[in-house]
């Protein structure tokens, strides 16, 4: 977003403290910030010159009632899909042309990402990322459809890779980090299958597939992933969906 959030907050026209409270929110969104803490907040009132709530975990609790925001697990706080029509509609109200950013914003970053897929060798794997990405666009918007193509795609990538190293390698590493696991040895890989996505994750770091810091960003991404497969109030913002096939793309369908 090209705005300042002070200017953000002036042209929304938001007066109230939790009205407040949802613009910065939403905002943040589009600097890749999906969840902030309450003192992250209350920074942002001071930010904008905003007076700074007195009593900001009360605010966040009456938004929670409204079920306008999540509290989520690290105890950080997420819009939910109403929080953002709630915005949406005030924009609009105001004569604010939001659409109008959000649209442009969606296909820089569409063509941005299509770019991107070019760099991936595998034919199958970047026609299957080609389809993700168009969920992406601007008569389509589904993130979240996107995501779990993209997810997939990823999956897919590291069967291959563990079977074109060796499914002994795989099965003597996860011994070692799950000894009292009961699953069966992987002699295809189609086996792979019965094996959870984050002890695949696990294993291949020790393959030496990736490094640890790329483990902790697939571990970030499986995350989304997984708050994206049920119908709940998670929907991410197209920025988080930017960040996830870059990094998906740099770090696993390129190698």
């Amino acid at each position: 977003m090209n705005l300042s959030l002070e200017q953000f907050l002036k042209n929304l026209g938001v007066n109230t403290q939790a009205e407040i409270t949802l613009a910065i929110m939403y905002y943040n969104s589009f600097q890749l910030a999906n969840e902030l803490s309450p003192k992250e907040i209350r920074d942002a009132f001071e930010q904008a010159s905003q007076p700074s709530p007195s009593n900001i975990s009360q605010v966040l609790s009456d938004l929670r009632k409204r079920k306008l925001i999540n509290k989520t697990k690290s105890g950080n706080y997420s819009l939910t899909i109403a929080g953002k029509n709630l915005v949406m509609r005030k924009a609009e109200k105001e004569g604010f042309k939001f659409g109008d950013e959000i649209t442009v914003t969606v296909k820089e970053i569409s063509e941005s990402l299509q770019k991107k897929v070019f760099e991936i060798a595998d034919y199958y794997e970047r026609e299957y990322i080609e389809e993700a990405i168009r969920c992406l666009h601007s008569t389509v918007l589904a993130f979240r459809a996107a995501v779990l193509m993209g997810w997939t795609a990823t999956i897919y990538h590291l069967r291959k890779k563990v079977e074109h190293i060796g499914f002994s390698n795989f099965n003597d590493e996860f011994r070692k980090m799950y000894p009292q696991s009961k699953r069966k040895s992987v002699n295809h890989i189609d086996d792979l299958v019965d094996y959870r996505d984050i002890e695949l994750l696990e294993v291949c770091e020790k393959m030496h597939i990736y490094d640890k810091y790329v483990k902790k960003r697939l571990k970030h991404w499986l995350d989304l992933r997984n708050g994206c497969a049920h119908p709940t109030n998670i929907n991410p913002e197209i920025h988080i969906v930017k960040a996830f096939f870059e990094e998906i793309i740099e770090y696993v369908l390129t190698k």
